[in-house]
């Protein structure tokens, strides 16, 4: 959706992709897998993602996330806490991988920059949340 985006996460210290889905109706969840990426090491690091969400909200959704890392700090730091708190006017919509939802823009936090692309489903609605990543310590 952005082949821009190639040259950014190849210039990065690093960056972690996340494959999540989700379920929203008033109160919502979501959970998924997977991978930070040492641009300099090249070493992986598996992770877990959890969210929860409330407010007027409702849909359910498969995303691809892709954060990058602007500092290996913020690398580091994520790894060890993974912690987000959002909160935001949302919708999205795709089937079989065709259209979109917020895959044409992205939210940055200090030293992190995230894009979420809508793979499936459909959803919209105010709501505020927060995301918690871990290790995943089966993997490492």
């Amino acid at each position: 959706k952005q082949p821009d985006l190639k040259a950014t996460v190849a210039k990065a210290p690093g960056y972690a992709v996340f494959t999540t889905y989700g379920v929203s109706f008033i109160v919502g969840g979501s959970g998924g897998t997977g991978v930070v990426h040492d641009n300099k090491t090249k070493k992986d690091t598996f992770m877990k993602l959890g969210g929860a969400s409330a407010g007027f909200q409702l849909g359910a959704v498969e995303n691809d996330v892709l954060v990058i890392f602007k500092t290996p700090q913020a690398m580091q730091g994520f790894i060890a806490k993974g912690w987000e708190v959002t909160g935001g006017v949302g919708a999205g919509a795709a089937a079989g991988g065709k259209g979109g939802g917020d895959g044409q823009g992205g939210s940055a936090m200090g030293d992190i920059q995230t894009f979420t692309l809508t793979k499936t489903g459909l959803e919209a609605g105010l709501s505020i949340g927060g995301i918690k990543a871990w290790k995943d310590e089966e993997l490492n």
